[in-house]
Formats: C-alpha cells, sequence, structure tokens
C-alpha cells in the first residue's frame, strides 16, 4: 500500500511538472508521461478538487491552479512575495517596459511575478513557467557570478545546450 501511495504522488508530482509547459488535455498529458490515460484522468481530478489544477469546460484542457502559486508563495519565504512588487512596479514605472521576477530552480529559470505597464500588448505570461537557463535572458543573468563548475553542472559539459532552446 505505501508503494502505491507514494507511486500516486509521484505521478501527480509529474503532471504538475507536465503543465508547467502550458495548459494540456489529459491525452496530452498521459503521452507526455507515457503513462495510461485513465490514470493520468485520476490523478487530474484529484489534483483539480484540491485546487492544483483547473479545468477549461470549453477547450477541456487542463492548467496550473492557484494552489500551486500560493504554495510557492510561501517557498520563497517572507520577504521575496512581500518587497518583490514594489520592486517590479517601480522598474515598470521608471523604464516604461516590463519587469519580471526569475528565479532559479534546478535546472531552469521560473517567472514567478511580472509587472506589466498599462500600455502596450502581451502575447505570453511566463509566470511559473521552466525556460532552460540559457535560453532566456533571465536565465543567463542568474549564470551570471556562478563559478564556473556550477554553470557546466547546469548546462552540462559543453555549455551550451542549445537542443533545448529549438
Amino acid at each position: 500500500m505505501a508503494n502505491e501511495s507514494l507511486s500516486s504522488v509521484h505521478r501527480a508530482l509529474d503532471v504538475l511538472r507536465a503543465l508547467r509547459a502550458g495548459p494540456l488535455r489529459v491525452q496530452s498529458v498521459a503521452e507526455a508521461l507515457g503513462k495510461e490515460k485513465s490514470q493520468v484522468s485520476r490523478t487530474l481530478k484529484v489534483l483539480a478538487e484540491a485546487g492544483f489544477v483547473e479545468r477549461d469546460a470549453r477547450t477541456l484542457e487542463y492548467r496550473i491552479g492557484w494552489e500551486v502559486l500560493a504554495l510557492a508563495a510561501s517557498a520563497s519565504g517572507d520577504r521575496l512575495p512581500r518587497e518583490a512588487p514594489g520592486v517590479l512596479r517601480g522598474l515598470v514605472h521608471a523604464l516604461g517596459e516590463p519587469a519580471y521576477l526569475t528565479v532559479l530552480s534546478a535546472r531552469s529559470a521560473v517567472t514567478v511575478l511580472t509587472e506589466r505597464p498599462a500600455r502596450g500588448l502581451q502575447a505570453h505570461e511566463w509566470i511559473g513557467r521552466a525556460s532552460p537557463l540559457n535560453c532566456t535572458s533571465a536565465g543567463r543573468a542568474l549564470l551570471l557570478g556562478l563559478p564556473e563548475a556550477e554553470v557546466t553542472a547546469l548546462l552540462g559539459a559543453d555549455g551550451r545546450g542549445a537542443e533545448q532552446c529549438r
């Protein structure tokens, strides 16, 4: 029973990781994970009941829910979520351009907060989406100043990881 419960937890975490790339239907999540559609469907149902994912009734796609964002905010401690919005608003006001708070998560850059100027159109929402470190300016900025050995560990021996940027 313990192994079955642990397997369910791992499956739920895998489903959440699959959804960080954007909304997906059950079949797409199952294919991405190499799991049975019925298993993924049950997992998504449980995650939706708990608020960790949301289902769009029109498109039938699942996306990360607000509960995940609430947990993420608490994981970063009190200071960051309290002070970062004001700092980002100040940057937006001074520069007239969007501002992003991006953190290092495993081998990816994950944007956790954005502020935008009142004008202009925005094409994408990046909050919670993981991007390869070497494929975004935010990811490259996170690598700046790290010891060479750590950068190599994060990007691989060749330091490029270009295949991830396609």
